[in-house]
């Protein structure tokens, strides 16, 4: 990703000497751009030499480990949400009906309803793939 440019000062301003000398301690312990904290290249390792790059080995294993994770998440939480937003929606269907004096109060309640029938039809398709498992 490029950095953004940084906003040139007006000829008129100029920095005090705590200015100067907090943006001199800001660089301390920086890595320069294009290296890593051992000087190499940014994307080589030791056996980079050989022409391996880091970054791709990197991709690729962490790749891999938030599919697992998400895979072990997605039981519970891929369950929950659906009947959560489906009990959300019918909610939204009663106060619509009960509670809005709006004219179209049971057009947009009958909407709700049928989202909530989405969201339910949803929560069983998931489950049924949980129990699946």
């Amino acid at each position: 990703m490029p950095k953004a440019r940084t906003h040139r000062r007006g000829a008129g301003r100029s920095r005090t000497e705590s200015q100067k000398q907090g943006r001199e301690t800001q660089g301390v312990g920086k890595v320069a751009p294009g290296q890593d904290r051992e000087g190499r290249a940014n994307g080589k390792s030791r056996a980079g030499e050989a022409g391996q790059t880091l970054g791709s080995t990197a991709r690729s294993g962490s790749l891999a480990r938030s599919k697992g994770a998400s895979r072990a998440r997605s039981g519970t939480q891929g369950v929950m949400m659906p009947i959560l937003v489906a009990c959300v929606c019918f909610g939204t269907a009663v106060a619509l009906a009960f509670f809005s004096a709006d004219p179209n109060r049971y057009l947009f309640s009958a909407l709700a309803t049928l989202m909530g029938c989405m969201w339910s039809y949803m929560f069983w398709v998931r489950l049924r793939r949980l129990q699946r498992r």
